[in-house]
């Protein structure tokens, strides 16, 4: 199973998902995200390397990747992505931020009527 990438490992340690089931939350993440249209499977590539690489520098001022960041400095960066005041940041946030969710809850599809 390929990583999504290191924001997701984080994102799902921060929430709490036991190290033992993180890869199973990584295939869900990316069996999902296979159903996306391409556009937005590209898109959320490009959220992915932004909040692993980018996203602490430009939101913290920290030259480091956001999988070495401590758990307070982490969360303030959560927070700063979604509540940003630039608008690319909060959608490129959602984006990347939507299936991890749908990893916790594991909610189930509708069924077509």
């Amino acid at each position: 199973m390929k990583k999504i990438s290191s924001f997701s490992e984080r994102w799902l340690k921060n929430a709490g998902v036991p190290d033992a089931k993180i890869a199973d939350h990584l295939e869900f993440i990316q069996n999902r995200v296979l159903r996306y249209p391409p556009h937005f499977r590209l898109l959320r590539k490009v959220a992915g390397w932004f909040f692993e690489r980018v996203g602490p520098l430009f939101l913290l001022g920290k030259m480091c990747r956001s999988v070495s960041l401590n758990d307070n400095d982490f969360e303030n960066f959560l927070t700063r992505s979604y509540g940003s005041r630039f608008i690319w940041i909060r959608a490129l946030f959602i984006l990347i931020q939507v299936p991890l969710i749908e990893s916790l809850t594991r909610e189930k599809p509708l069924a077509p009527h």
